[in-house]
């Protein structure tokens, strides 16, 4: 039942279609850095180690949750979902859409096509309008179960988020309005979780046949392995990175809250879904305005600089990550001499051919010293990457 059961999950073609996003962002994210600062500034393939930890971790802890609950999702919400975020995972190795945003989509599209379906049953036949409408009385009972599978999705999107590495932050540099070139992060994750939960048997054996059927008062259901797809990360030009990455946490932690309680009101009181759901929308939206508001409210830019270098990243396994430079300091001394260029700073690494000492700027204007060896006669492999 067990190689049945995984059999099954892995012929569905999101999952996939997910693995081979994950290899796509990775050879998109390697040409780019070539082509931007002429080296792959971090060539591990972390992007499919994340993919195989979250499949694990998200996927047992996530599928345990659902089991105790019992979640009963709709067929309809189901293949709607399985459509939109298959869409979401072509278009993610260019414009990174959150996979949260999918979810929405398929769930107020369900909401509409139950509305529809409330004005239209009666002119559609009757078979047309069993297949490919959903009633509202249906909805409503699954509305529990839709709300805590978004819980779910933004607690996997906070764990996800722990583990982020300095390291892992992708560079890009963009023209200022000043002439001065800026420099912006990323960090993205990819989750593949496959989530242990339960459907009505009547229609979805249509789409998705094969999958173990049990019977609950009766009533017959089908269990089900979904592939939940999660994507997490956040972007900074005008914060640290661990002021960005606190306050997403904080954002995502205030999101599983009010989404799992949004999902206990729902079992309470089914008949006002629509109205919890429309309260979530908007406190959502208050949560978005309250993140781009901290976004814009620092002045302190990553931008190119005349008083020092300015470091855009560090190549992991090299002296500049040993001597723990993080991306975004400013070199002010290398080795006793003030540089301000490319053609200076690697000069003065010249004068000391197996060790070097710096004086360094960070974000937040702290001066700090760093130190180590580096590789002999090879300057340029200290592991940094600055404008050039």
């Amino acid at each position: 039942m067990v190689f049945e059961t995984i059999e099954k999950f892995l012929l569905q073609p999101l999952v996939w279609l997910a693995i081979l996003i994950t290899g796509v962002t990775y050879a998109r994210r390697i040409s780019f850095e070539r082509k931007q600062f002429r080296v792959a500034i971090n060539r591990d393939f972390f992007e499919g180690r994340h993919f195989i930890k979250n499949f694990l971790i998200l996927g047992i802890g996530g599928s345990l949750l659902t089991s105790l609950v019992g979640v009963m999702l709709p067929w309809q919400w189901i293949i709607l979902y399985q459509i939109l975020m298959g869409i979401g995972l072509l278009v993610y190795p260019f414009f990174k859409i959150d996979s949260f945003f999918f979810w929405w989509i398929s769930l107020l599209s369900l909401m509409g096509a139950s509305w529809i379906s409330l004005r239209t049953a009666e002119r559609l036949p009757k078979v047309i309008s069993q297949s490919l409408t959903i009633n509202h009385l249906e909805l409503i009972t699954s509305g529990a179960a839709l709300l805590f599978i978004a819980g779910l999705l933004l607690l996997g999107k906070l764990i996800m988020l722990q583990r982020y590495q300095p390291l892992e932050v992708t560079p890009a540099i963009k023209k200022g309005k000043r002439g001065r070139r800026l420099v912006y992060y990323s960090w993205q994750d990819l989750a593949l979780v496959p989530l242990v939960c339960l459907a009505p048997s009547n229609n979805l054996t249509n789409f998705l046949p094969g999958w173990f059927l049990i019977t609950i008062a009766n009533q017959p259901f089908q269990v089900f392995v979904l592939p939940l797809i999660i994507s997490s990360g956040f972007k900074f030009w005008r914060q640290s990175a661990q002021a960005a990455c606190r306050f997403e946490k904080l954002s995502l932690l205030s999101l599983v809250l009010i989404f799992f309680a949004g999902s206990i009101l729902c079992w309470l009181f089914p008949t006002k879904f629509e109205l919890i759901v429309m309260l979530l929308l908007l406190l959502t939206v208050v949560i978005l305005w309250f993140k781009r508001k901290f976004e814009q409210r620092e002045s302190n830019w990553y931008v190119e600089t005349h008083d020092g270098v300015r470091v855009i990243a560090v190549q992991p396994n090299t002296p500049a990550a040993k001597m723990k430079i993080q991306p975004g300091d400013e070199i002010l001394i290398c080795n006793g001499r003030e540089v301000h260029n490319e053609t200076e700073f690697y000069a003065a690494l010249k004068i000391d051919a197996t060790f070097c000492r710096f004086k360094i700027r960070n974000y937040a204007g702290e001066l700090k010293l760093a130190q180590g060896a580096i590789y002999a006669d090879s300057p340029h492999e200290i592991g940094l990457v600055i404008f050039h």
